[in-house]
C-alpha cells in the first residue's frame, strides 16, 4: 500500500504538478508545503508515511529540515529531491538524515521503489550508486580538466 506523502519544495510548479501527478497515479493523500516551516505546520495535521524534501530552499533548507522532519516524524521514509546530482550533496543529504536521495528528474520512476525498500537495502542501494556516480563524476571533472 502507498503512505501518505507530504511533499515540501519552494516551487509552486514543481509542487503543484507532482502533487497532481501522485494523485493520479492512486497515492492515497498527498500534501504538499512551500517552505520547512509549513511543512512542520501540516505535521501538526497529520502524519505522512514519507516526506520528499527539497533541498535547495529559501530560508530554512531542506539540510536544516531533515533532521527536524527525524525527530518530529522519526517513521516517516525521508526522501531528499533535488536537481544538483553531485556526490557531495547526495552525502550531505543522507548525513543529514534523509533515507534516500533522488534526482527530481528520476523521482517519477524511483519513487515507488525507494519507498518499498527496507532501511538496510536503502542504505545498500545508496552506497552502491555513490560509489558508481562519484567514480564517474571524478572521470568526468578529470576528462574536462
Amino acid at each position: 500500500m502507498k503512505p501518505a506523502l507530504l511533499i515540501v519544495d519552494d516551487s509552486p510548479v514543481f509542487l503543484g504538478t507532482l502533487m497532481r501527478i501522485l494523485i493520479d497515479r492512486g497515492w492515497p493523500a498527498v500534501a504538499g508545503a512551500r517552505s520547512a516551516e509549513e511543512a512542520l505546520a501540516v505535521l501538526r495535521l497529520g502524519t505522512p508515511g514519507a516526506i520528499l524534501v527539497d533541498l535547495v530552499m529559501p530560508g530554512v533548507s531542506g539540510f536544516d529540515l531533515i533532521p527536524q522532519l527525524r525527530e518530529q516524524v522519526p517513521a516517516a521514509r525521508i526522501v531528499a529531491i533535488t536537481t544538483d546530482p553531485q556526490p557531495a550533496v547526495r552525502r550531505a543529504a543522507l548525513g543529514a538524515g534523509a533515507h534516500a536521495f533522488v534526482e527530481k528528474e528520476h523521482l517519477l520512476s524511483r519513487l515507488e521503489t525507494v519507498l518499498s525498500m527496507s532501511d538496510a537495502e536503502l542504505e545498500l542501494a545508496e552506497r552502491a550508486h555513490d560509489t558508481v556516480h562519484e567514480e564517474d563524476y571524478l572521470r568526468r571533472s578529470e576528462s574536462s580538466s
